[in-house]
């Protein structure tokens, strides 16, 4: 009779105690999931700046080399950090690389609300 009785009682505690191991498994992910998320974020917004000012150089040569004659459009610009960032981080989605290079520019001082 009792067997029985310690039986279930076991049987109630196993069920506890997986559903506490996994809730704890979860809330691990998690964390580790979102320290991921930042470290890819960190990623794109380096690539981004070094584009960025890729761009800007590049720029800046041709105009020098044709006399005034050759200026990069905004867009040419903006494909030349995009192509970097996708060379450096080909799993990133362009929709993600687009809004992190439009978020970045303010940052460095460039594009519409930026100071230069």
């Amino acid at each position: 009779m009792f067997d029985s009785v310690i039986d279930q009682i076991l049987g109630y505690l196993a069920v506890v105690l997986a559903g506490a191991l996994v809730a704890l498994v979860v809330k691990v992910f998690q964390y580790f999931g979102m320290k991921l998320d930042e470290k890819a974020q960190a990623k794109l917004q380096y690539y981004a700046e070094q584009g960025i000012n890729k761009a800007k150089e590049i720029a800046a040569e041709r105009l020098k080399k044709s006399g005034g004659a050759l200026v990069l459009t905004a867009q040419d610009k903006a494909t030349i950090a995009f192509n970097h960032v996708i060379d450096n981080v080909p799993n990133a989605l362009p929709s993600k690389v687009d809004s992190t290079i439009k978020a970045t520019l303010p940052e460095l001082g460039e594009g519409a609300s930026g100071k230069a």
